[in-house]
């Protein structure tokens, strides 16, 4: 995980060795959060394993897949955190999980150690801002077969190991229709 935030960022070896000293190891059973709707403390996990998800209640009460995080990617609250607000949003383990957290503020305090901790946010703002522009467009644009083929071609493999209900919700179909779609399909 360091050897991977170091090469995206740049940072030298002691701002690593800083950042080692002050990050935790967690690990997350199926469906353990990692913080949920209405909690104010926010973390920033790096996915080492499993699959988590980001959802949150619409205002008919149901339940609604926002987005996934894999081994290799870092999830945070972001709106949330950015704002200092209570989160809006679950982050739980769909698969078993193992993650590096911090608490989100410790970016505060990066900024002032070296100028390429707030190049490596920048970035991540802009693979945020990316991957959630890409997901609303193909909400809008595609139709739910080209929204399932295109998870097929952007996701690890593990991603068919998510339970069919919270694909459906984050595909915005019917779990009746996600099932047909596979069986069309494979």
């Amino acid at each position: 995980m360091f050897a991977q935030i170091q090469s995206r960022s740049g940072l030298p070896d002691e701002e690593m060795e800083w950042m080692r000293a002050n990050v935790s190891r967690r690990r997350l059973g199926r469906n353990e959060l990692l913080y949920g709707v209405g909690q104010n403390y926010h973390e920033t996990a790096f996915v080492e394993s499993g699959i988590l998800q980001v959802s949150s209640v619409t205002y008919e009460g149901d339940d609604v897949v926002l987005d996934y995080a894999f081994p290799g990617e870092i999830v945070v609250a972001l709106d949330s955190a950015i704002r200092n607000l209570p989160s809006k949003v679950d982050i739980r383990a769909v698969r078993p999980a193992t993650l590096v957290t911090w608490p989100y503020d410790m970016l505060r305090v990066a900024y002032t150690r070296h100028p390429l901790w707030m190049m490596f946010e920048v970035r991540y703002l802009q693979y945020a801002f990316l991957s959630k522009n890409r997901r609303y467009t193909a909400l809008r644009t595609q139709s739910a077969r080209q929204r399932y083929l295109q998870l097929d071609s952007e996701l690890p493999p593990d991603w068919r190991r998510i339970p069919l209900g919270s694909l459906a919700s984050f595909l915005g179909i019917s779990q009746q229709y996600l099932s047909k779609l596979r069986g069309q399909l494979e």
